[in-house]
């Protein structure tokens, strides 16, 4: 008897975190495609752009979280390698947008390092 409540114990667990996991890829899908969306509408670009878009901001928001999970790093060394990471995103992101794309894309607190250039 006492085995029987284990097995059901144990199979439930492993349903319910196999459900638990699939919402979670599901949902995740889900706010890439809004993620898409909102680059699309918000800056008027086409599937591809915004794509490319979408896929500069993840691979800041990945270098970002790996930089800051770092303990071993200063203070001072954090915050140069933080402002590399905002200026070469940035400056992804100018090659690929126009200026008032830039200026809704390009928060003001990071053209302060590196100013958006004009177009010509």
């Amino acid at each position: 008897m006492k085995q029987l409540f284990i097995t059901i114990y144990l199979s439930t667990g492993l349903l319910l975190g196999s459900l638990w996991a699939s919402a979670q890829e599901k949902d995740s899908l889900g706010n890439a495609k809004r993620q898409l969306d909102h680059y699309r509408k918000s800056l008027g670009l086409d599937v591809a752009k915004a794509a490319q878009v979408n896929s500069i901001q993840d691979q800041y928001k990945k270098e970002l979280n790996q930089l800051m999970a770092d303990t071993t790093l200063g203070m001072a060394v954090r915050k140069e390698k933080i402002h590399a990471l905002m200026s070469r995103k940035n400056g992804q992101l100018k090659k690929l947008l126009s200026l008032a794309q830039q200026q809704r894309m390009i928060p003001p607190s990071e053209r302060l390092f590196s100013p958006i250039q004009k177009d010509h």
